[in-house]
């Protein structure tokens, strides 16, 4: 039982890596200008500002948006 258990657990820890969603972000910076990026601002980050919404899919659709969102 316990080398099921094991193996379920190795599979799984290999696999989740390949399910990470990569996705863009657009960000308002100390200057106001809005920028598409592929990494999240972090909690702590004073500069810049996370707008819009949390995570886009392609870079395309974050461009869209950044017209609306940064007018």
């Amino acid at each position: 039982m316990y080398k099921y258990v094991l193996a379920t657990a190795l599979i799984v820890g290999f696999a989740l890596p390949a399910f990470a969603e990569k996705g863009f972000y657009i960000v308002r910076g100390s200057d106001n200008k809005c920028t598409v990026v592929e990494t999240a601002p972090s909690a702590t980050d004073t500069t810049v500002t996370r707008v819009g919404k949390n995570v886009y899919v392609t870079r395309e659709e974050a461009d869209t948006d950044m017209a609306v969102v940064c007018k």
